[in-house]
């Protein structure tokens, strides 16, 4: 009978190591992963920007990433010319998160990714057009949003494109600025920087631009006037030489 008992203790102690070997296994194989497979989804308190030079070098443990993304080249005038607005617009508005990451911890803020061509020269920053278009396209393979317009757009998520992610949905908030007046754009960059401290990520969202409409009609309405003004004067001034 101790016998008995003598092995059943071995068996039972042997199991236990197994289901202990087992665990850290899983535990060691869990953390190739840039982030485990469910976390915790924070609201930031505050924002910051930083540059992407290549897919998928975003810094980890940030509450939301909003990627400024633009779907042409400097081609279209255009729509690089708002891209370019909404960089300036964004830096001037957040601080680098280098100058932040002594003082705020990081997963209580949103970051800003501003995609740029690889350069030494700080002086001389280029957008990546290249890099831009490829993580719209990532956007639309993995979501049911098409981001085939110019642009350029704000998008946020709670981690970086490209990272698996086991739930079905990703949340998105996002912002088409293809049609926009370049004078709404401080605007836009104000009230969508509130939305993402305001409310956590739970959808694919777009962000209401009803009130930013009627501001971006009434200054292109203002600059129709302008130009009518000075179309009327150089009209008198051809009258009356």
């Amino acid at each position: 009978m101790n016998n008995y008992l003598v092995w059943r203790f071995k068996r039972l102690n042997s199991v236990f190591y197994i289901l202990v070997a087992l665990f850290l296994t899983s535990c060691a194989s869990g953390g190739n992963s840039r982030y485990p497979a469910s976390m915790v989804k924070v609201i930031p308190s505050s924002h910051t920007w930083q540059y992407l030079d290549s897919y998928g070098d975003e810094d980890t443990g940030y509450a939301t990433y909003s990627y400024v993304l633009v779907g042409r080249d400097d081609n279209n005038l255009k729509s690089t010319s708002l891209y370019y607005e909404l960089i300036k617009t964004i830096q001037i508005s957040t601080v680098n998160a280098e100058e932040l990451r002594a003082y705020v911890p990081s997963d209580r803020l949103n970051i800003f990714i501003i995609p740029i061509a690889n350069t030494n020269n700080v002086n001389n920053i280029e957008p990546n057009y290249k890099l831009s278009k490829s993580l719209l396209v990532a956007l639309s393979t993995t979501t049911s949003l098409g981001f085939s317009r110019p642009g350029p757009y704000i998008v946020t998520l709670h981690l970086p494109i490209g990272t698996e992610n086991d739930d079905k949905l990703v949340d998105i908030l996002y912002v088409d600025l293809t049609d926009v007046h370049p004078k709404v754009i401080p605007e836009i960059v104000r009230k969508y920087s509130e939305k993402v401290i305001d409310n956590e990520l739970n959808s694919i969202e777009k962000l209401s631009l009803l009130r930013l409409s009627l501001l971006n009609i009434a200054l292109h309405f203002e600059d129709s006037i302008g130009f009518a003004k000075l179309a009327y004067a150089s009209m008198r001034s051809s009258f009356t030489d």
